[in-house]
């Protein structure tokens, strides 16, 4: 996978005893997806599916008359793309191009603009950051977006393709009860659903993992949909969509999306190696005394003249770092970064507020790190959590802290003979942490979700 980086340098920002206000400006820039706009679906193979969608549909006809609603209503989607469970991104996905409504080489997305390729048929939502190594993980899954029947899937090839020409990609068709057609192509060799031809999902169900299988130039999925007569719909509604006058979806999103995908702490620049490696994240969240910290940024959709606030909290919660950084251009994707020098060992606070919302990281310096360790043996569960946690083989965790993601301290309890529990069903849902701290003073930290 090609990309374009813009690289910036800067010096290191010690952190001391007071808050800084302001920082050098940043490493970092600009990440590109699919920058010379392969084409995800060539016209014969478009073609191809489409024939044996038809074939499909006419095998399925009386499974179709048994559910088949008088005057169905087209269908209201959720996003087809979420972040699997147990994985810690804000968000984990990013859109490259959507619907082409040109009928020449001129190109007009729905809302007028040219986010799109040449003859674009559908909407690109690709991984972002990291997007090799989320799909060597599974961090992201494609989930239907409607409630349907599997009308067709096709699984087994190649999932690491850079190029066109890449061969058949792994997809799963869904038929609504209208008779409209959702398609999911570029998925990851062996990740779909068990379920078969003719068997039906509920909106929000599993289906796969983002994979970049077929034309693709990097893991995304491409979402394309039919209405009942074959015509090629564009969910979005906008005043360029020249193919429907409403909404699929069941809340259609804004054109761009500005959001912090993730925040992240690292022993060395995040590297984007070549497609298809793995890229070299060099992510950690422990450090021993004296390490610089490469605190980053993942960025979605970041929009000129607007501000994120950055601020670096001590083990104490008090603040080494409170600056703010104003974006001067629009990237689909970006990501930036600062080196920091802690001089407190415990741990540590990263964290940025943008458009209204808060995303943390927690790390580690120094001994914490060791005394960590003395607990590993402790078990945090269920996480996340509607309200109680339990700590098993925790006759050794006399005391237990809990605070939010903003480094605040909500409660704390004692109990020299051991703590079993720890109870959070008073607190509103969202990201908390759980410091486990042993008679000896050894403690670790875990990240609990309050759903």
């Amino acid at each position: 996978m090609k990309k374009t980086l813009l690289t910036i340098l800067c010096g290191i920002a010690l952190l001391n005893g007071y808050a800084q206000e302001t920082y050098p400006r940043p490493n970092g820039g600009e990440y590109i997806f699919n920058p010379n706009k392969v084409s995800c679906v060539t016209e014969s193979e478009r073609i191809s599916i489409q024939e044996i969608l038809e074939k499909k549909k006419d095998l399925l006809k009386k499974t179709l008359k048994n559910i088949k609603k008088d005057n169905p209503l087209p269908p209201s989607f959720i996003w087809p793309v979420r972040q699997a469970e147990g994985f810690g991104y804000n968000s984990v996905w990013g859109i490259s191009n959507y619907v082409d409504h040109s009928t020449s080489s001129d190109l007009i997305d729905f809302n007028c603009g040219n986010r799109t390729y040449d003859g674009h048929m559908g909407t690109d939502i690709y991984l972002w950051p990291f997007s090799w190594k989320m799909m060597d993980e599974e961090q992201a899954e494609v989930i239907a977006a409607e409630d349907g029947i599997i009308i067709f899937k096709d699984d087994g090839h190649f999932d690491q393709s850079c190029v066109m020409g890449g061969g058949s990609w792994n997809a799963i068709y869904l038929l609504h009860e209208d008779g409209s057609i959702s398609w999911y192509g570029h998925m990851k060799s062996t990740t779909l659903t068990s379920k078969d031809v003719g068997e039906s999902v509920e909106k929000g169900e599993f289906l796969g993992k983002v994979g970049s299988s077929g034309n693709s130039t990097g893991p995304h999925l491409h979402f394309e949909v039919y209405d009942a007569e074959g015509a090629l719909i564009d969910p979005f509604t906008g005043n360029c969509n020249s193919l429907n006058t409403s909404s699929w979806w069941e809340t259609q999103q804004g054109y761009t999306e500005p959001n912090v995908n993730a925040v992240l702490t690292h022993t060395a620049p995040p590297a984007f190696n070549d497609c298809p490696e793995i890229e070299s994240a060099n992510i950690s969240t422990t450090f021993a005394s004296g390490d610089t910290v490469y605190a980053a940024i993942y960025m979605r959709d970041q929009e000129p003249d607007t501000t994120i606030n950055l601020r670096i909290r001590r083990p104490n919660g008090t603040l080494a770092g409170n600056w703010a950084f104003t974006f001067d251009t629009y990237y689909s994707s970006s990501y930036w970064y600062w080196l920091i020098s802690p001089n407190m060992d415990g741990v540590w606070t990263w964290e940025a507020e943008y458009n209204g919302e808060t995303v943390a990281q927690t790390f580690t310096v120094g001994t914490l790190g060791t005394n960590e360790n003395s607990l590993s043996t402790v078990s945090v569960y269920p996480n996340p959590t509607t309200g109680l946690v339990t700590l098993e083989d925790s006759t050794n965790v006399s005391e237990v802290t809990i605070t939010d993601a903003l480094g605040k301290i909500i409660a704390i309890e004692k109990n020299p003979d051991g703590i079993k529990q720890a109870d959070l069903s008073a607190l509103a849902q969202g990201v908390y942490f759980l410091t486990m701290t042993a008679e000896d003073n050894k403690s670790r930290t875990v990240k609990i979700v309050r759903q």
